[in-house]
């Protein structure tokens, strides 16, 4: 194998006339200049395109800097996404020197698009692709082809690298499909040990991701190189799959298997939410619906959609038509020359053809059959073509490896006319755009936060981490929910010591956009947080500014550590089956015509190992002699029981403290009261206390306490 890579320079290298050399010069240039525009995209125009999701990756690099953790324990993953293999560790060693900034973010999606850009220009070399065919799809690629493309592999990254793991993974590959040769012992069993090594570290990140992105594509390249109907004769492709492809295929399946392995083992100890992950079959009825919105989705990752209401007879509405010609074009292209160039492929490009298509198929399957992607919406389909880019990309790679094989004259100007007219759009995809409203919000929220010393907060999810990273983690926001129950932590992709407020002192805010801001106002909840000593605003955002950080007061924050109060809001619709919410007072009160039944149950919380204390302030109007109810705590929806007992059976004012412990991590706990009917009940404060306490209650508990069947 040692003259492997001079064979292949060789042979993918010809002899140029003048004009062609003219012609190659000219996409050189070209290439040149969308490179540059690549540059500008990650340096100025992702800024302004900036999102949560998008930081991510600065704040598991903080995250792993911060404990001197891979794996982090204090971290909150989504989807058994472990983060092995991302670009996060490109702004990792790169965090000892430099603030954690968007100056790290552009660096890393810069790496990533040069990567990319290397792999795929090798990729097509492997497979012996004309000079001119390579130079221009790798143009084609560089001009981001459309904004959502664009944002998908090197905006974001998180597709860009799924498709660079592809390419790394196809050119580890190739080598045991080219040509007649045997490789060379040494650069052989290199080549075996780095396909074991990154299956093995992309089935630890996520098996199932994993499966379905590398290991099966892989697969349904290796059947179409053994079944398709080819001009190579049978028994000779069946014999270089078994002699050349047992090993490479034996290091990825033994790679995936201990990866997956180590992965189960591992998450076992690691915090892990479900997401949108989570694919559930729709109804077959709903798949007529999900067609349309795939092909509108794949259109627009294209940049085939038209801008709505541009008129036609224009130059940009002429343009306009064009690109969209050449969206379905690059949809219909792969198909139509692989039905009629099939038997002309070499087994290298056969096995990245079928690579390629089984990505796609796969994603198609999931997007037209399962729940996975948001059709809630137009906007929410363009969005989620995103789940296409990289397996789009592979078949456009594997289209130029293929395109000089096509003999028509007119298929040949067409697909050169369609290269021309998306490699010729980098300016406008990459580099202008109307991002001038969102910078200006964020520059006046910075501006406002600034002035007046504040550099702690919270914000729900999409205006968190954005904040948190553009000032390189001098104004810290992180992310919250806010819900029907009030304001708790997002634990997305969150740490849990960013929720801890005994790690900080000195006001913190409530950063919102004006229909947040109004949400809460007319449900209630701003009633349900400290009075704030300030409200400013900041554009159309509202921040609430409070004197004390919120997570030492609100429910459902609780770590068991901290020995402060923390409410529960009672608003209209706290979850109940009796009785009402009076508003003057900001009670629950129920009376005896209102017969038995909760008068509150919920909020499910979860709470972290420790003691505490559960607190409530009621009134009792009882003119029977027997027990108004009962109250308890209780976690796993009435599961688990932590603590009860009974209310009193006379006439008064009472303040009940039930204490109780949690041992382990509790889900959907609740702190339920239930009423019998014999009396009215006005329940007019509760709260939980965290920390040691050895009391027992100011009223025993009832031994054995059960709460009645009630229906709720």
């Amino acid at each position: 194998m040692s003259n492997f890579y001079g064979r292949l320079k060789a042979k993918s290298t010809s002899a140029w006339p003048a004009r062609a050399v003219g012609v190659t010069q000219a996409a050189l240039a070209l290439l040149a200049f969308n490179i540059g525009c690549l540059i500008v995209y990650n340096t100025q125009t992702v800024r302004s395109l900036l999102t949560s999701d998008a930081v991510a990756k600065n704040l598991i690099a903080a995250e792993m800097a911060r404990s001197n953790e891979i794996f982090l324990r204090d971290w909150y993953y989504v989807n058994g996404d472990l983060w092995t293999f991302f670009s996060h560790f490109l702004i990792l060693p790169l965090l000892a020197f430099f603030p954690n900034g968007f100056p790290l973010h552009a660096f890393a999606g810069l790496v990533t698009a040069a990567l990319i850009l290397l792999f795929s220009w090798w990729l097509l070399r492997s497979l012996r692709t004309p000079a001119l065919s390579k130079i221009l799809m790798i143009a084609v690629l560089a001009s981001g082809i459309s904004g959502s493309m664009a944002w998908a592999l090197f905006g974001e990254t998180g597709y860009g690298w799924v498709l660079l793991t592809s390419l790394m993974l196809l050119s580890l590959l190739l080598p045991f499909f080219i040509g007649d040769n045997e490789l060379g012992r040494h650069f052989r069993g290199t080549l075996l040990v780095l396909i074991a090594l990154l299956s093995f570290i992309v089935h630890l990140g996520n098996p199932t991701r994993a499966l379905a992105s590398y290991l099966i594509p892989a697969l349904g390249g290796l059947t179409a190189l053994l079944f398709a109907p080819t001009a190579a004769d049978t028994p000779r492709r069946w014999k270089l799959c078994a002699v050349r492809g047992s090993l490479p295929f034996s290091a990825l399946l033994t790679g995936a298997f201990l990866g997956a392995v180590v992965h189960v083992l591992l998450i076992q100890n690691l915090n892990d939410i479900v997401g949108a992950g989570a694919a559930l079959f729709l109804p077959l009825e709903r798949l007529g619906h999900s067609a349309g919105y795939t092909l509108l989705g794949l259109i627009s990752l294209l940049g085939g959609e038209p801008t709505a209401g541009q008129r036609l007879p224009t130059l940009l509405g002429a343009f306009s038509v064009l690109r969209l010609i050449a969206a379905l074009s690059m949809l219909a292209l792969p198909l139509w020359l692989l039905r009629n160039y099939l038997h002309r492929l070499k087994p290298s490009q056969l096995f990245v053809a079928g690579f390629a298509a089984t990505a796609f198929v796969i994603v198609l399957c999931v997007c037209m059959l399962t729940n996975t992607p948001d059709y809630s919406d137009v906007g929410a389909a363009r969005a989620s073509a995103r789940y296409f880019a990289p397996s789009i990309v592979l078949l456009l790679l594997a289209f130029a490896s293929m395109a000089h094989l096509i003999q028509s004259a007119l298929v040949r100007a067409a697909v050169l006319a369609i290269a021309l007219i998306v490699s010729t759009s980098a300016w406008a995809v990459l580099v202008s755009g109307d991002s001038s409203k969102t910078d200006d919000v964020r520059s006046a929220v910075l501006k406002v936060l600034r002035e007046n010393g504040l550099t702690h907060g919270y914000a729900s999810y999409w205006n968190a981490g954005v904040y948190t990273v553009l000032t390189s983690q001098e104004v810290k926001i992180r992310q919250v929910q806010l819900t029907d129950r009030g304001v708790i932590p997002m634990r997305h992709l969150s740490a849990e010591h960013w929720y801890r407020g005994g790690e900080r002192s000195g006001p913190t805010f409530l950063l919102l956009t004006d229909a947040e801001y109004l949400s809460l106002r007319d449900k209630g909840l701003l009633g349900c947080l400290h009075s704030p000593a300030r409200l400013l605003m900041a554009s159309s955002m509202h921040i609430l500014v409070y004197d004390r950080d919120l997570s030492q007061t609100l429910l459902g924050w609780e770590d068991g550590r901290s020995n402060s109060e923390r409410s529960v809001c009672l608003l209209a619709q706290t979850p109940r089956t009796v009785g009402k919410f009076v508003s003057e007072s900001r009670a629950l009160v129920s009376s005896p015509k209102d017969g038995a039944g909760y008068l509150m149950f919920g909020p499910y919380i979860s709470l972290r190992p420790g003691n505490y204390v559960y607190r409530t302030t009621l009134q009792i109007e009882s003119a029977r002699d027997e027990s108004a109810g009962l109250i308890d705590v209780t976690g796993g929806s009435g599961k688990q029981k932590f603590a009860a007992i009974s209310l009193p059976t006379k006439t008064g004012t009472y303040t009940i403290e039930l204490p109780f412990s949690v041992r382990r991590d509790a889900k959907e706990v609740e702190l339920r009261t239930w009423v019998s009917g014999s009396a009215t009940v006005t329940f007019t404060s509760a709260s939980l206390i965290g920390g040691d306490f050895n009391n027992p209650s100011r009223m025993h508990p009832v031994e054995g306490a059960r709460l009645p069947n009630v229906v709720r």
